[in-house]
């Protein structure tokens, strides 16, 4: 062994002799070798370290951690099944598990489907990728408050996978990835989901109830949802781990809260996503959430996540069409409105009079008013309606 060391240094001792005569410092070229040489051993004992781990022949229960016998079919400590030894050294391949495919993978993959399905049925200019028409986010789910109290109840689903453009989605594909892994860690990927999608929608309806003025759209409801339940189980833990996790999340969550004032987001979505994500972190301990006891619930949690992400996605790909009435708009702001129109068109102004009128049209029927154009004669006739005819808006 001390030969090997010396054959490993002194070729290091030879590069420090010569460094003086092509102009380097002697003290600086050994620094950087041994730093060298060092990194190259530790990657090396880190190899060698995995190629013992996938030999190992005990197996290691994934609920627990214990060591098992090679053969048992049983965890002794907790309970659990055992997969077969083979299986195990598939998973320590990253055959079975790659972190490729790790449930936050997946759900990113999702908002990036459904981003592109709304993004396809729009016009399809470059500018849209940065700001989708509101019309089309509330055709194809947008959280309104109006449409909810008229039954519309999916809306507070769909708008946890919808997003405005390309900085809006991308932020919150970079905030789920640095936080969904922690949790999906701790209490599985199937459960990360669930708390998704109900964290999600809790958010999107006390937003609502909240007063939210326009189209509340966006993941980060739920994102703030998984940022809570790490913070929760932090504080329940109690360890010096757990309280620099809850410390971690709590300035995320001060971070988006601050950005979302400044660039006028839904705040209310991000603090009832934040509160009811920590209240399930608290009150949900992963050691008691993973014993065998709970494998019905944590079943059934995995279940719901899974049918409402599939329903959201269905809903996002097929909308619902939407009766005219039932959108809830009121006959007072219609009036108003029209009433606007047809000064603008008085006073020449038709420019102004359309775009105004177009955005009504929006209101009675999004989606499909797009592609519709006021002329003048429609114009006029739609005025003298107002005036001296019956007084409801135009066809």
């Amino acid at each position: 062994m001390a030969g090997d060391e010396e054959q490993r240094t002194g070729w290091i001792d030879l590069a420090v002799k010569l460094a003086p005569y092509v102009g380097m410092s002697p003290v600086r070229v050994r620094w950087r070798l041994e730093n060298r040489r060092r990194r190259r051993a530790e990657a090396a004992r880190r190899h060698e370290q995995r190629i013992d781990h996938i030999r190992y022949q005990h197996k290691t229960c994934a609920a627990c951690g214990a060591v098992q016998d090679r053969d048992a079919a049983i965890c002794s400590r907790c309970g659990e099944p055992l997969a077969r030894r083979s299986m195990q050294v598939l998973g320590r391949l990253g055959v079975l598990a790659p972190e490729w495919v790790s449930m936050s993978t997946l759900l990113g993959l999702t908002l990036v489907l459904a981003f592109a399905r709304v993004f396809l049925a729009g016009p399809g200019g470059a500018g849209d990728l940065f700001g989708l028409p509101v019309r089309l986010l509330v055709e194809y789910g947008g959280n309104l408050p109006r449409e909810v109290l008229h039954g519309q109840y999916w809306r507070l689903l769909t708008a946890c996978f919808l997003h405005a453009g390309l900085w809006h989605i991308g932020f919150n594909l970079f905030a789920l990835s640095t936080i969904g892994p922690q949790v999906e860690a701790l209490y599985g990927r199937l459960t990360l989901l669930f708390f998704f999608v109900v964290t999600g929608v809790l958010a999107s309806l006390g937003s609502g109830l909240a007063g939210l003025a326009g189209v509340g759209i966006g993941a980060s409801g739920g994102i703030m949802g998984l940022l809570g339940v790490a913070a929760g189980w932090g504080q329940r833990e109690g360890t010096s781990t757990g309280r620099q996790v809850r410390n971690d999340m709590l300035k995320w969550a001060a971070y988006v809260i601050i950005f979302g004032f400044f660039l006028k987001a839904d705040n209310w979505a991000h603090v009832f996503g934040l509160v009811t994500g920590f209240a399930l972190g608290w009150a949900i301990r992963p050691q008691a959430w993973r014993r065998p006891a709970m494998a019905t619930v944590r079943i059934a949690a995995g279940a719901i996540g899974v049918a409402a992400t599939i329903a959201a996605l269905v809903l996002i790909a097929r909308p619902p069409s939407v009766p005219m009435s039932s959108l809830g708009v009121r006959p007072d702001v219609l009036m108003r409105g029209w009433t606007e129109v047809c000064r603008l068109h008085a006073a020449g102004d038709d420019a102004a009079a359309r775009a105004r009128a177009q955005r009504l049209l929006e209101m009675l029927q999004p989606g499909t008013a797009a592609q519709l154009e006021l002329d003048d004669r429609q114009l006029d006739s739609a005025c003298a309606q107002l005036n001296g005819g019956p007084r409801q808006p135009p066809p």
